[in-house]
């Protein structure tokens, strides 16, 4: 007489094989939300240094053009010049192994 209680090996083989795929399947996705995520948070930095330095070479009396570079927290390469009445700034990220990434913001000279 048989015993049907409770799992067989072969179908306690399979729930776990299952398991693995999809558990090995969402990982890569994972990895590089995670990579984005790193990415994405230089660039919020690299936007709010860059308001912050606009607001300080609009307010002051700063010979343009101006160029800076910063590394902290990512290397970043600010640009100040003037066109017409207002200032232009760029901050753009130095990464070798991104694309570019690039955020100018305008201000008006007071």
């Amino acid at each position: 007489m048989r015993n049907n209680k409770g799992f067989t090996f072969i179908e306690a083989l399979f729930s776990f094989s299952i398991i693995i795929i999809v558990t090995l399947s969402i990982f890569p996705t994972l990895l590089k939300v995670y990579l984005f995520m790193d990415d994405l948070s230089a660039e919020r930095s690299m936007a709010s240094t860059l308001h912050d330095e606009l607001q300080y070479v609009s307010q002051n009396d700063v010979d343009l053009p101006v160029e800076m570079k910063k590394s902290s927290p990512s290397p970043t390469l600010y640009t100040f010049i003037q066109e017409d009445s207002y200032i232009k700034g760029c901050a753009e990220l130095l990464y070798p192994y991104l694309s570019e990434v690039e955020i100018c913001m305008y201000a008006v000279k007071q």
